[in-house]
Parts: C-alpha cells; structure tokens; sequence
C-alpha cells in the first residue's frame, strides 16, 4: 500500500490556490488516480449545486480548476500517468457524478411540489379562521 496526497487546485481572482490536501491510500498508482478523479469531480459536481443553488461559488471568486496527486516520493503523477482504461474510468466516473444532478434535481423538484400542494391544503383549512 502506497500513500498518495491529493491536492486541490483552485483559482481566486486570478491566482492560483492549493487546497485541499487529503492523503489516499492505495495499492497502485492507477487505484490513486481513480480515488483523485473521483474527489475532483465531486468538488466540480459540489460547486456547480451551490452556485444553481445561490447563484455563487462556496465564496464568491473560488473554483475548483484542477488537481495534483503526489505519489510518496513527491512527484506530482496526475498529468503524466498513463493506463489503458483512464479515458472510459474518468467517464464513467464523470457520468456517475454528474448524473447526480438530473436525480437530485428532479427530487428537489416533486419535494417543492409536494411542499407547494400541501401548504396550499393547509391555507385553505386556515381560511376560515381569518
């Protein structure tokens, strides 16, 4: 087992910002980069749902733009690793992750609904008191 650090790339007005930084354990460097991508796009997929929701960034200006995984001997693998199957992994990967908002979406949108119909119910019981 090797120990990896992740690192998170983001930009704030121009300037390049490392954070982020979670150790992974894995027994290959393929199995670490699978992990990495996977927490790259759940950042993306994070920071896209707080900005449809709230119109903004977690604070305004910051955006994930990249990553870096450091293997133990300090080099940075994530550019230059090469296994046969990254492409179709990073897409399932991707596919997986965000897909998450058509689901999650839709949910919040039957709750509302649901939410909408049930106050509107209740107001109507409520009327004849005022």
């Amino acid at each position: 087992m090797r120990i990896y650090t992740y690192i998170g790339i983001q930009e704030y007005e121009k300037n390049i910002i490392f954070r982020d930084d979670e150790l992974i354990k894995a027994i290959s460097d393929s199995a670490a980069y699978i992990e990495a991508y996977t927490k790259y796009c759940i950042s993306l997929r994070a920071e896209e749902m707080v900005k449809e929701k709230t119109g903004q960034y977690w604070i305004e200006g910051y955006r994930t733009i990249a990553f870096k995984l450091v293997d133990d001997s300090g080099e940075d693998i994530s550019k230059s690793i090469y296994f046969t199957s990254k492409k179709e992994d990073e897409a399932k990967i991707e596919e997986k992750i965000f897909s998450m908002r058509r689901e999650t979406n839709s949910a919040l949108i039957r709750e509302k609904k649901e939410e909408i119909k049930s106050d509107s119910v209740k107001a109507k019981q409520l009327e004849k008191f005022f």
